[in-house]
């Protein structure tokens, strides 16, 4: 192949690239992304191959194409909420298990806390106070609490200055409140909320980091009246312990898939 041809495949696969890479988490369909390269499909289809086999990109079993995880954490680009998602399902499955309530996956956007995954437990009486895709803002909620006290002081600072006008929703609430909370939960590593956002509901959250060390989302439970004190609060704390060291060996795997990518990447 002479060099100009490889500048134009390599233009070309670029193209294509950016095309999957602006769908987000959507995903695009091969006719979708003909469509915006404006090129045949034959040749859109033969570069998406090229991208997948070099794990630039992934085919989801919906037939969509997504920019591999892995492949945008060597850049340092921040993990999808769909791969941390798919990473802490089993440590969330486990916790619902054990406890019989309503487990949450919460992970930061911008000043909130975003809700993206749910189990209900087991037992009759359910606190289901989000559902997936509920947002509240950082510090509200157990989860929401783990996501804030680990943040550094001065982003902090920049949330809290911009609490009292988003707790409206939540009069009950101060800011010094969640302030205090925040540096309690940042000591003892966890969130433990009675009677905090909704009263006769108790919350706990832990944070989970990948491997880096970098905190990328919560894992909390929530049960109605005293399920989560007292006797059962030692149970709910070693169970989010373990879902936490679960999900981090998960999430770690995932990052020993990345610097293997970028060996190969290198070499």
């Amino acid at each position: 192949m002479s060099g100009s041809n490889t500048v134009h495949s390599l233009e070309r696969g670029l193209a294509i690239l950016r095309i999957v890479a602006g769908s987000g988490t959507a995903g695009f369909r091969l006719t979708d992304i003909v469509n915006l390269a404006g090129m045949h499909k034959a040749s859109v289809a033969r570069i998406l191959d090229t991208l997948v086999n070099g794990q630039a990109i992934r085919k989801g079993a919906d037939k969509r194409y997504y920019v591999d995880d892995a492949f945008r954490a060597v850049f340092g680009m921040p993990k999808s909420t769909t791969m941390i998602r798919d990473a802490v399902r089993p440590a969330i499955s486990r916790v619902v298990e054990d406890l019989g309530d309503a487990a949450f996956l919460s992970v930061r956007s911008g000043f909130d806390s975003l809700c993206v995954e749910r189990h209900v437990g087991w037992y009759a009486m359910q606190a289901l106070s989000l559902n997936v895709g509920s947002r509240r803002p950082l510090g509200i909620g157990a989860g929401a609490m783990s996501l804030l006290a680990h943040l550094g002081e001065d982003e902090q600072e920049t949330i809290f200055a911009d609490l009292p006008r988003r707790l409206s929703a939540f009069p009950h609430i101060t800011v010094e409140e969640v302030r205090r909370e925040a540096a309690v939960t940042r000591v003892k590593d966890y969130a433990h909320l009675p009677n905090f956002v909704v009263p006769g509901m108790t919350g706990m959250g832990i944070a989970i980091r990948d491997g880096d060390g970098i905190v990328v989302g919560a894992i909390s439970v929530a049960a109605v009246g005293e399920r989560l004190n007292g006797p059962r609060h030692e149970l709910a704390l070693r169970t989010l312990r373990e879902a936490r060291q679960v999900a981090e060996e998960r999430l770690a795997n995932g990052s020993s898939e990345v610097h293997s990518i970028a060996e190969r990447i290198a070499s």
